[in-house]
């Protein structure tokens, strides 16, 4: 017999809650593991390109955001990239470079 899989509501706010506390690995591997649980969920690829752009992983995050962008639903769900990056270090908004990145 398979092992149960977590809550995915439960998942989620585990993954949010990792995020938010700055632990950026944890979160990036809770919102994969997470990818594979709810595959067309554009919410925890926009998380994950959230996270991946606070890790420096600016290749990895245009990914997952593109990915979120093809789930069904994708661009109304990207809010959730809004309320990560208004909640995000001041670091992330201060690097010139990535920022001209994200405006190309």
């Amino acid at each position: 017999m398979a092992p149960a899989r977590p809550d995915p509501e439960r998942a989620f706010a585990a993954a949010m809650a990792l995020q938010r506390a700055g632990r950026l690995a944890e979160a990036e591997r809770a919102w994969r593991a997470l990818a594979g649980q709810l595959p067309n969920h554009a919410g925890v690829h926009a998380n994950l390109a959230m996270v991946l752009w606070q890790l420096g992983r600016h290749d990895d995050a245009e990914a997952a955001a593109a990915d979120a962008l093809a789930r069904p639903y994708g661009f109304a769900r990207l809010n959730s990239i809004s309320l990560a990056a208004s909640t995000a270090p001041p670091t992330i908004s201060t690097q010139p470079a990535a920022t001209a990145q994200l405006s190309s």
